[in-house]
């Protein structure tokens, strides 16, 4: 996606411009990122242990980095610090 040509419409936010115009990424997004270099793969962006973090992690990536990316765009994003001990727990326990 080339952000700079795409149509931004008026009185649209970040979110509702993302969700629309970028898809996501996906574990098999990571696979396939795995099978094409040798580089290590970080995760950035991980909220729930359940959710991403484990799934990351077994998919291969070096390392996680657990960040609401300042949550400035979604103000109902947890702050980062609330779900770290979520995270570290999830790894402790394995």
């Amino acid at each position: 996606v080339t952000l700079c040509r795409m149509i931004i419409p008026r009185n649209s936010n970040l979110e509702g411009l993302l969700s629309v115009d970028v898809d996501p990424v996906n574990l098999q997004d990571i696979k396939w990122l795995k099978s094409i270099t040798k580089l290590p793969i970080m995760v950035k962006g991980i909220v729930t242990a359940e959710d991403a973090a484990r799934k990351a992690v077994d998919a291969g990536v070096s390392g996680i980095v657990v960040s609401n990316h300042g949550a400035r765009q979604l103000d109902y994003t947890p702050p980062t610090i609330s779900v770290l001990d979520e995270v570290l727990l999830s790894f402790s326990s394995s």
